[in-house]
């Protein structure tokens, strides 16, 4: 919880617009949804729609199983919201880990970009 804090205060200050917590997306008719989804945090600029998704990585080998796992999920997301969204839809995927992380050589899906921080 500290960890994510301090990482989202960062993007905040770097996108300088306001954090939302705890925003449902649902897709789909309301009273049947195909399916919902609630980013750790999502944050709208005039242009820009963003939802960041946070994850933390003990030790760097799960570093690329992590972020192929939820690439799928978050690939859908895209897919469903990038075209209905009304803005640019960002979809920011970020490890945090006390390790050093490559991630150079992990491939994220179009509409996922993949950020690192040391914690």
């Amino acid at each position: 919880s500290h960890i994510e804090s301090k990482i989202l205060f960062s993007l905040q200050k770097r996108y300088s617009g306001e954090m939302k917590t705890q925003i449902h997306f649902m897709y789909g008719p309301p009273d049947k949804p195909e399916f919902r989804y609630t980013p750790d945090r999502s944050l709208q600029t005039d242009d820009t729609l963003y939802f960041f998704e946070i994850k933390y990585v003990l030790k760097r080998e799960f570093g690329k199983k992590i972020v192929d796992v939820t690439s799928v999920y978050l690939k859908t997301v895209y897919d469903k919201f990038h075209s209905v969204s009304g803005k640019r839809l960002v979809i920011k995927l970020v490890l945090a880990s006390s390790e050093d992380i490559d991630i150079s050589n992990f491939s994220t899906p179009d509409g996922i970009e993949l950020e690192f921080f040391k914690v």
